[in-house]
């Protein structure tokens, strides 16, 4: 038992210090995304490329930054469990509820950004062409494409697993019958294998018993 509960309580920590890296590693992904968007927009003030000041600007910003915050929050928080509470369940469901708000805030952003770009283009703004917008329109395609497969698989994979289920059920409980009952089966077996060997040993000890005294009654 003690080792079961190590096992369990490493995987815990494990998963625990994984989160708290993957959060990590989100963070200074958003920070770096925040600053190239902000020089972006910082750079067309500057030339004062009139046809991008628009109000996806405005809306982009504000998710940059609660992103942000949420993540920072999230980085906290795995902290505090990886360090401290790895078991506390308040902490561990606040972490998975701001993980959740912040996993909707990108795709919130993803969305207004896509919409400030289609804007622009649409617009045929000249001045806003750069190498900058070209890979910002990359990522955020890349970042479409992977939201649009992570929504497939979330709603495809109760069916799976229901599929699954409906197929293999039968072979699952036929397994788990056939395991108990030859584990039933085979308490008996040892008992009557056993019984002879003490019948045997019995006999051989009042056979030698009966040699020892027999010089005696004579």
């Amino acid at each position: 038992m003690a080792i079961s509960n190590n096992s369990v309580q490493n995987k815990s920590m494990f998963e625990t210090y994984s989160s708290f890296f993957g959060n990590l590693v989100i963070l200074v992904g958003v920070i770096v995304f925040m600053i190239l968007h902000f020089y972006y927009f910082h750079t067309m003030k500057k030339i004062k490329c009139k046809c991008v000041d628009n109000d996806y600007q405005g809306k982009i910003k504000f998710f940059i930054i609660l992103q942000i915050i949420l993540f920072s929050l999230l980085v906290v928080t795995s902290m505090i469990l990886a360090k401290f509470s790895p078991n506390n369940v308040l902490l561990i469901l606040t972490n998975k509820i701001l993980f959740l708000l912040a996993i909707v805030c990108m795709f919130v952003t993803t969305y207004f950004i896509r919409l400030f770009l289609t804007s622009i283009d649409d617009g045929k703004c000249k001045c806003s062409k750069s190498g900058l917008k070209t890979f910002i329109d990359i990522v955020n395609k890349i970042k479409i494409i992977l939201f649009a497969i992570y929504i497939i698989i979330a709603l495809s994979l109760p069916i799976l697993i229901k599929d699954f289920m409906n197929k293999n059920v039968d072979k699952i409980k036929e397994d788990i019958f056939e395991s108990f009952y030859s584990s039933t089966r085979g308490a008996p077996q040892g008992t009557t294998q056993a019984a002879p060997q003490v019948t045997t040993q019995a006999a051989t000890q009042a056979a030698t018993f009966g040699t020892l005294i027999a010089p005696r009654t004579t």
